[in-house]
């Protein structure tokens, strides 16, 4: 084999491997959900967590036993409370219950959490009037994403 023809082997086979290693990086970041809150239940020891993500015009929030949420709609988690919506919860973790205001999640089809997770549904209003003077605060709640905290502190004013 020419000097030359070993040189382009080289070259191709050096480009093969930065270019995998580049898919293999960016492809792990894709993994996790963009916005993330680790919750830890003391009672029973389960870490659930509260996950957003966005991927081109595909929005989605979901609560998980992992932090793995991926855009796009071929990803499906059918171990997750799901919603295609990424419009703003309130949430708190008392005792073994997680309590979610006002998002509209689907239930896992496969339910492993021993966390148990009460999905509670506000009419707007009463979204709105959570929102004026904190009202959310005194009640001990928390929002996600945290991301929309200032819109939700300005919203009702």
């Amino acid at each position: 084999m020419s000097k030359f023809w070993l040189i382009v082997l080289v070259s191709v086979f050096s480009a093969f491997i930065c270019i995998a290693l580049l898919l293999v990086i960016l492809g792990m970041g894709f993994n996790k959900a963009d916005e993330v809150v680790k919750l830890q239940n003391q009672k029973n020891g389960e870490t659930i967590f509260l996950l957003k993500t966005a991927w081109g015009n595909d929005e989605r929030m979901a609560i998980g036993l992992d932090d793995k949420l991926k855009g796009g709609f071929g990803n499906v988690y059918p171990e997750k409370f799901n919603t295609n919506s990424s419009f703003p919860f309130f949430y708190k973790l008392n005792n073994d219950t997680l309590f979610v205001y006002s998002a509209k999640f689907q239930k896992p089809q496969v339910d492993n959490f021993k966390t148990y997770i009460k999905l509670i549904e506000m009419a707007p209003s009463e979204f709105v009037s959570y929102c004026k003077f904190v009202k959310y605060k005194k009640l001990g709640l928390k929002i996600f994403p945290e991301s929309e905290l200032y819109i939700i502190e300005n919203f009702g004013k």
